[in-house]
């Protein structure tokens, strides 16, 4: 069973660098035979670790929460999962849903590289998931993707797939 989980491909977060992503996650998915594609949805809170220690105030609401357009089509309440967390693995209702369906090996993509879609597949590694870090398909506005996949590589997935 194929699943796909998108990490965060927010309005908010798609700073220049990050621009093409959603359309590069949508071809991919066309191209591609999925039987569940899975969204992380970071929705800040006041009381949040972002906002405490960081002192980010950002991506509270809509429009910054909404998921990109090329690929908001695809997201629906059932498979579209809240976090105010890095990793995606911190919703309940996301370990519900791959406990509902059996599902032990996830694909990764989405943003940021360094951040979201490092500390989920770190917290998935660690809950027992074959996690598989799609490289060409998750970006940082920052300088540091190549710096992740190679985290990734090195830690969890001796396989991680370019494509």
């Amino acid at each position: 069973m194929r699943t796909l989980l998108i990490i965060d491909v927010q309005k908010g977060f798609l700073k220049p660098s990050a621009r093409r992503l959603p359309k590069k996650i949508a071809v991919h998915i066309e191209k591609q035979q999925y039987d569940h594609i899975l969204f992380s949805k970071f929705v800040n809170k006041k009381g949040s670790n972002f906002v405490k220690l960081l002192r980010w105030h950002k991506v509270f609401k809509a429009p910054d929460t909404d998921i990109a357009d090329e690929l908001a089509h695809l997201s629906t309440r059932e498979n579209t999962f809240i976090k105010s967390s890095y990793s995606a693995f911190k919703s309940e209702r996301l370990l519900t849903y791959l406990k509902k369906f059996g599902i032990s090996k996830i694909e990764l993509c989405g943003l940021e590289a360094d951040g979201c879609v490092l500390a989920t597949a770190f917290e998935g590694f660690d809950l027992g998931y074959e996690v598989i870090v799609l490289n060409s398909l998750m970006q940082s506005t920052t300088t540091l993707n190549e710096a992740a996949t190679n985290i990734t590589k090195r830690n969890i997935d001796r396989n991680v797939k370019k494509h």
